[in-house]
Formats: structure tokens, sequence, C-alpha cells
């Protein structure tokens, strides 16, 4: 009896520690998670994810939790780990819930916006359809397909939005781009120095192409026609000129291309500034 008497407090006292512990664990469990979200409201998105990772170690997280966790990661610009994270926490994250499946193909879009994305997005049964709207646009403008981007957003006058009205107007703008052609570049500054630079709009650097080409032309003439071809003076300046002459058409392809990209740049800073604003 004595043993037997041993035995039942034995199991009694291993009952209650186990209870102890799952309390001190539920209470870990519930600081972390508190703490964890003051930093996320409070914007500390760095300390945040640390947390969140701590909660997700440690305990069982809930779904609110992994995503703030990603989210976190995201809004600290760390896109990447983002998108990473997700895989590792759920099997098919777009379908989870809507939270989760619009962080999803936002992760997606800023980085590596596959083919059939936009179908992914159309297809999805979590997400509103302003959410689809949305992410479409965002990735149709992202990847300069401006056009697309109008049609689309056109049919969305039945639902009003200040941020699906910001990529119209982003949209229209990219239509009406005013587009430099780098072959047409190059080619005026191939016919006279300087006006392929001129056609792009940079003036100055087109004049002083077009002035130093024609510089070294005239000074190289001027020994050839002195001395004949064994003129050093004029096979030196004839040889500058040339670089000169060759570099001039080098660099009026690569300012219509930089204008081109800047242009473009432009317009998906603002896409990426209402795209970060609204996720």
């Amino acid at each position: 009896m004595r043993i037997l008497r041993v035995f039942c407090l034995s199991l009694l006292w291993l009952a209650s520690f186990q209870a102890v512990l799952q309390c001190q664990n539920l209470f870990d469990s519930l600081s972390m998670v508190k703490y964890a979200n003051f930093l996320y409201q409070a914007g500390s998105y760095g300390e945040a994810a640390e947390e969140y990772e701590r909660l997700v170690g440690r305990f069982s997280a809930d779904n609110v939790a992994k995503y703030r966790l990603v989210s976190s990661y995201r809004k600290r610009g760390l896109t990447a780990i983002a998108l990473d994270r997700m895989d590792e926490l759920w099997i098919s994250p777009h379908s989870v819930s809507q939270p989760v499946a619009r962080e999803f193909f936002a992760l997606k879009i800023v980085n590596d916006s596959p083919d059939n994305l936009l179908h992914e997005i159309d297809l999805n049964s979590l997400l509103t359809y302003r959410d689809k709207m949305f992410l479409s646009s965002a990735h149709l403008l992202f990847n300069d397909r401006y056009n697309e981007a109008h049609h689309l957003l056109s049919g969305n006058m039945n639902y009003p939005s200040p941020v699906l009205s910001s990529f119209m107007s982003l949209a229209n703008e990219g239509i009406d781009l005013t587009w430099k052609s780098p072959v047409l570049s190059g080619s005026l500054s191939a016919v006279i120095p300087g006006a392929g630079k001129f056609y792009i709009g940079k003036w100055q650097d087109g004049l002083l192409a077009l002035v130093s080409v024609g510089t070294m032309a005239w000074q190289s003439y001027r020994g050839f026609d002195n001395n004949g071809v064994r003129s050093s003076y004029g096979w030196v300046f004839g040889t500058i000129g040339t670089v000169f002459y060759i570099g001039n058409i080098a660099g009026s392809i690569k300012a219509a291309n930089r204008f081109n990209k800047v242009n473009r740049e432009r317009i998906r800073d603002h896409v990426q500034e209402i795209f970060t604003d609204n996720i």
C-alpha cells in the first residue's frame, strides 16, 4: 500500500508540474505575441520580425503571427527573405487566407513576376475583385506594360478607388511617354557629330561633340595638307578625331537608352510607392 501511495503521489506531482509548465508556456506565448504585435504596430519591423521568429520557433504560432512575420520582412525591404519564409511556413500560401494570399502575390510581383502570374491572380478564390485589380495592374506597370494596364483599369470605372485611379494615371503617363530611338540617335550622330544628342534634347553635349570632332578633323586635315601622308601631326589628330567620332556615336546610343530608362524608372518609383503603401 505504501508503494502504491508513493506512486500515486508521484503521478499527481508530475501532472501538477506539467500543468505549471503548460501555464508558463501559455504565459510566455501570450507575452511574446503581445510584444511582437506592439512592435509591428509601432513600425519597428526589424525587431518585430525577430520576435515573430522566436514565437514561430518556440510555439505553435497561428496564421496571423506567421503572416505578420512575413509582412515584417517585406516592410523592411527584405522581400526575397519574406518570400522564402512564406514558402517555408505554408505549403500553399495562396490558399491559406485572403491576407496571406494577397501578401504572397505581392511578394511574387516584387521578386520574380512569373509570366503566368496574372492568370494565377485571376483564378485565386480568396482575393477580392479589387485585390485582383490592384495586384494585376501593379504587375503590369512594374513591367512597363502600360497599354495592358490601361485596358485592364478601363473596365474598373464602376469600382472607383483612389489607388486604382492613381495606377490609371501612371498607365496613361507611360503610354504618353516620349521614347527616343537608340538607332536613330546613333545614325544622326554618324552623319553629323552631336546630332543624336540634339535629338535627345542634350544640346550642350551635342554641341561639345560637334566642336570636338570638328576640331580634331580640321587639325588632322591641316597636318596632311601641309606635310602629306607622312605628317605625324595629321595622324595624331586624325586618330584622336576618329576615337571622338566613334565615342560620339556610342554615346548617342547610350544617351537614348538612358533617356528611356529614366522615364520608365520614374513611373516604376511611383508605382512602388503606391504599391508599398497599400499592401
